[in-house]
């Protein structure tokens, strides 16, 4: 059951004269006790996906549904404020009150707004919050006492004890140290998961993204222009942008040479290959496309003879710590492959390397920038708000 729903949001902003669409006819589902994660470059409207929802910004048209409840619709001008939503939020920069303790700084929200408890069972709730985050004896500290981590944990308490349908999250661990952050990622994931909590997080990290979202919405140029769990995006992007994006991807121009069963023929600078058609666009013969692979799913095998192998030279030979990331040469083509440290090849070595069909992928070519972007000298970042 689908328990945020919104249809057709827009959202523009004008900055110096000029447009800028954050936003463009957002339809999304997100399942009760679902962890949804909004991933995506800043300036896609990531930011501002997050802050409609909220009722921090008003989008221009659409309309927003939470548990049921219209709180945004344009059409019969219906806008809940933020303190009537049944949603709870975790900053970026954590929004603690250095003048007051952990304890108080849980507590303030439960006295206002929706909420507005007894102080016994505020006491009791505030108590629980912190033992379920492992701060149970920290509820007279200071928050100024407190390590970057424990204010965030301070933060993520004051959303929790509000018991909020939908919780909203807005890049909370990156003013963390990276060990930090990987290991609180997990953490945080399990503990929404334990609590049946549906939760939308915000991320530009995209190791972060895949692993803690049960599904990925790639947001582009305020488009979510692919949708879907983690190992799907990460293994199947649709478009070049998502291979792009998420993580390493080699991206060459082919044409296409017609399909036999669930895998595509295609001509490529390499020879004629076997691909997966991840975009499912509809091609025929001769069509130009664009196809990619992995770096780490890439093979080296002794000769150049079997299905989508080629020959080409190391021009270059990198140590990663995990392994090494190798570029060769073919036919003027670079290509980047990752291999643990058992595989001993040396810059200048003659290497044969197969594609796996399984694992190489027919993607849409990216698309351009919008004109109405670009008016006024705007690109991609648009305005910091479109986030």
């Amino acid at each position: 059951m689908a328990i945020l729903e919104t249809r057709q949001l827009e959202a523009k902003f004008t900055l110096q004269d000029s447009v800028v669409h954050a936003l463009r006819g957002i339809d999304l589902n997100v399942e009760e006790g679902e962890f949804f994660v909004l991933l995506g470059p800043s300036g896609c409207g990531k930011t501002t996906m997050l802050r409609s929802i909220a009722g921090l910004e008003r989008p221009t048209t659409g309309t927003i549904r939470i548990d049921g409840e219209v709180v945004f619709d344009s059409t019969s001008g219906i806008i809940v404020p933020p303190d009537k939503r049944p949603i709870a939020m975790v900053f970026q920069s954590y929004a603690i009150w250095p003048h007051m303790d952990v304890f108080e700084n849980i507590a303030f929200p439960l006295r206002r707004g929706r909420t507005k408890m007894a102080d016994t069972d505020i006491k009791v709730r505030v108590g629980e919050v912190l033992e379920m985050l492992g701060m149970g004896d920290m509820a007279n500290r200071p928050v100024t006492t407190l390590s970057g981590g424990q204010q965030q944990r301070v933060a993520l308490a004051r959303a929790l004890a509000l018991r909020p349908r939908v919780l909203l999250m807005d890049e909370p661990l990156s003013n963390l140290d990276l060990k930090l952050q990987i290991r609180l990622r997990s953490q945080m994931r399990d503990l929404m998961h334990e609590l049946g909590l549906t939760t939308i997080h915000v991320t530009h990290n995209q190791a972060e993204a895949l692993e803690t979202g049960d599904r990925i919405a790639v947001m582009e140029q305020g488009r979510i222009v692919q949708l879907d769990q983690p190992r799907v995006i990460y293994h199947r992007p649709e478009n070049e942008f998502v291979a792009r994006f998420l993580g390493d991807m080699n991206i060459y121009q082919a044409s296409f040479d017609g399909e036999i069963a669930d895998e595509a023929s295609i001509r490529t600078p390499f020879g004629n290959f076997k691909a997966q058609n991840a975009s499912k666009t509809s091609m025929t013969t001769g069509d130009n496309c664009v196809f990619g692979i992995r770096p780490e799913d890439i093979e080296i095998v002794d000769d150049g003879e079997t299905q989508n192998s080629l020959t080409g030279t190391v021009i270059a030979s990198d140590y990663v710590g995990e392994g090494f990331v190798h570029t060769v040469d073919a036919v003027g083509q670079s290509i980047r492959v990752k291999c643990h440290h058992d595989k001993a090849v040396n810059k200048g070595d003659t290497v044969g390397l197969r594609f796996p069909p399984n694992h190489t992928v027919i993607v849409t070519p990216a698309r351009g920038l919008v004109s109405e972007d670009l008016e006024g000298g705007l690109a991609g970042e648009g305005a910091s708000r479109a986030g």
